[in-house]
C-alpha cells in the first residue's frame, strides 16, 4: 500500500514544521542552535514535551497565542500515537473464502498471536486504504497549521520591533526579506552601542 509511505513522508514535514516553530519561542533572529538542539534529541515524545514546556514559557502573557499552541500541542500528541501504529504495522493478505484482500494491520507484531482468527483466516482489526488516507490526510492539515502559526507568532514579533503590524509586515514583504528586517532590528541597538564605545 502506497499510502503507508505517504502517511510517513507526511509525518516527517510534521516533525519539520515542528522543528521550525520551536526557535520563535525566544523572540531572536539566529534559529540554527535550537534546531540543532531540536534534532539532537532522538524521540519525538521527548521533543515535543521540550518544544511544548519552552511554549508554555514563552506565551504565559500572551493567552491568543498559548490558547492555539495548546489546540496545536494535543493535536501533535494525539497525532504521534497514530503515527506509531502505522511506523509498527504490516500490510496483511486476508483470505475470504476465495478472495484475497489486503489489509494494514496497526502494531502487527506486538499483537500477532490474538489479532488472527484462524477459523475465518482473517485478521480482527485492520485498515482500508481509505482509513489510512484520512489519516495522511489529517497529517498534512497538521503540519499546515503548524507552518502558519510559526508565520503568525513571527509576523507579531516583527511588528512589536519595527512597529509594523503583522498584516502589513505579512502584505508587503517576503518571509526571507522579513527576517532579514527583523535581524536588523534586533542587531541596530548593538551596533549604536559598540559606535559609542569606540569614541571612548
Amino acid at each position: 500500500m502506497q499510502v503507508v509511505g505517504k502517511i510517513l513522508t507526511v509525518w516527517g514535514q510534521v516533525e519539520f514544521s515542528h522543528a521550525s516553530v520551536f526557535p520563535v519561542c525566544v523572540g531572536l533572529a539566529p534559529t540554527l542552535p535550537l534546531t540543532k538542539a531540536y534534532w539532537a534529541v532522538v524521540s519525538f515524545e521527548a521533543r515535543q514535551k521540550m518544544v511544548d514546556a519552552a511554549m508554555r514559557a514563552a506565551f504565559q502573557y500572551k493567552p491568543r497565542f498559548l490558547a492555539e499552541w495548546d489546540t496545536l500541542n494535543n493535536r501533535l500528541v494525539a497525532k504521534n500515537k497514530v503515527r506509531n501504529k502505522i511506523a509498527h504495522g504490516s500490510v496483511v493478505k486476508s483470505i475470504q473464502g476465495t478472495t484475497e484482500k489486503l489489509a494494514f494491520v496497526p502494531y502487527f507484531y506486538a499483537n500477532m498471536d490474538t489479532n488472527f482468527d484462524h477459523g475465518s483466516g482473517r485478521f480482527k482489526t485492520g485498515m482500508g486504504v481509505a482509513d489510512l488516507n484520512a489519516i495522511a490526510k489529517s497529517f498534512g492539515e497538521l503540519n499546515r497549521d503548524l507552518r502558519e502559526f510559526q508565520q503568525k507568532v513571527f509576523l507579531d514579533q516583527l511588528a512589536q520591533l519595527t512597529q509594523v503590524s503583522p498584516s502589513e509586515a505579512q502584505a508587503s514583504q517576503p518571509p526571507h526579506y522579513a527576517r532579514a528586517r527583523f535581524q536588523a532590528a534586533l542587531t541596530r541597538p548593538l551596533r549604536s552601542l559598540l559606535a559609542i564605545l569606540r569614541r571612548k
